[in-house]
């Protein structure tokens, strides 16, 4: 009897014992579903967050670019005025002063050092808006492989 006894406490005790891990494995699977859950907020929160300041870099960006286009369409609008008043200044020295043949080519030659500077300055806003552009489909490209 005294053995019955022994093996109902024994029982007893591995029926306790198998409670006491069932209660912590179900305990520690609520613990990783909460964890799993905190986590997967997180990183849709910094998606969202991501995906937020690309879309103000992209805002940024489309400005810069337009800004850019608006400069290179008054350079060349300031570039075709000035190519225009300096051929009519041409115009006029030669039939004012035709004999003055030094005069003329003093006004080709500032004519052209103003043109190579509008050109230069066409060129770097050229330059701006290609990195820019590139710029922005970089980031396109990190955002998309995200």
């Amino acid at each position: 009897m005294e053995e019955l006894s022994e093996e109902k406490d024994s029982s007893s005790n591995l029926h306790n014992s198998m409670k006491v891990l069932q209660h912590e494995h179900t305990d520690a699977l609520k613990k990783h579903e909460k964890e799993r859950s905190e986590m997967q907020n997180m990183y849709q929160s910094k998606i969202e967050e991501f995906n937020k300041q690309l879309s103000n870099d992209r805002e940024l960006h489309a400005a810069e670019v337009s800004r850019l286009k608006e400069s290179i369409v008054l350079a060349k609008e300031e570039h075709q005025k000035e190519v225009s008043d300096l051929q009519r200044a041409l115009e006029e020295t030669e039939q004012l002063h035709g004999e003055d043949f030094e005069k003329m080519l003093h006004v080709i030659e500032d004519n052209k050092l103003k043109q190579e500077e509008l050109e230069s300055k066409q060129e770097s806003l050229q330059k701006d808006i290609s990195t820019i552009t590139s710029e922005l489909q970089s980031s396109k490209k990190a955002h998309s492989d995200e």
